[in-house]
């Protein structure tokens, strides 16, 4: 725990962050289910992704998975419980097969898919859309780095 803490403070995770994501994901909350369609119609188009998501119950689960990401990402709460989540779904994807290069572009998709959609939620007013993606941009980077810690291990 103390190296997560640690990771937090090198990326300059602060509580006005975790604020400034809660508000964030309230103005974004209407968008979530069409994000989460796009991101896996996206996925869908590749045979490497495609070929995990080929079983329809499985793909239903880590639909509402990705929601459940979303809300916890946006809630701004980056203690024990969510690195231990972060854990589970590195350990998860290491143990189906999928690579750490989909896994760091499936994060560069949903952050691009994101973009648009913060920028028409802060009125593209320019300094506060900065401020929120830079605010994004800590947990993302969070939680690559544990999961490619959980891969290496």
């Amino acid at each position: 725990m103390k190296d997560f803490e640690e990771r937090k403070a090198f990326l300059q995770l602060a509580r006005e962050d975790e604020r400034l994501l809660g508000e964030l994901g309230r103005l974004l909350a209407p968008s979530t289910r069409q994000l989460v369609e796009r991101f896996y119609d996206h996925l869908l188009t590749f045979e490497e992704t495609r070929r995990h998501l080929a079983d329809p119950a499985v793909l239903r689960r880590l639909r509402e998975a990705q929601s459940a990401y979303f809300q916890k990402l946006f809630a701004g709460d980056f203690g024990p419980d969510y690195l231990a989540d972060r854990v589970r779904v590195g350990v998860a994807h290491n143990r189906v097969g999928l690579s750490p290069a989909w896994y760091i572009g499936a994060y560069a998709l949903y952050v691009r898919l994101l973009l648009p959609e913060i920028r028409k939620a802060v009125d593209d007013d320019a300094k506060r859309f900065e401020a929120c993606v830079g605010s994004l941009l800590k947990p993302v980077f969070l939680d690559l780095g544990i999961a490619i810690d959980t891969y290496i291990s």
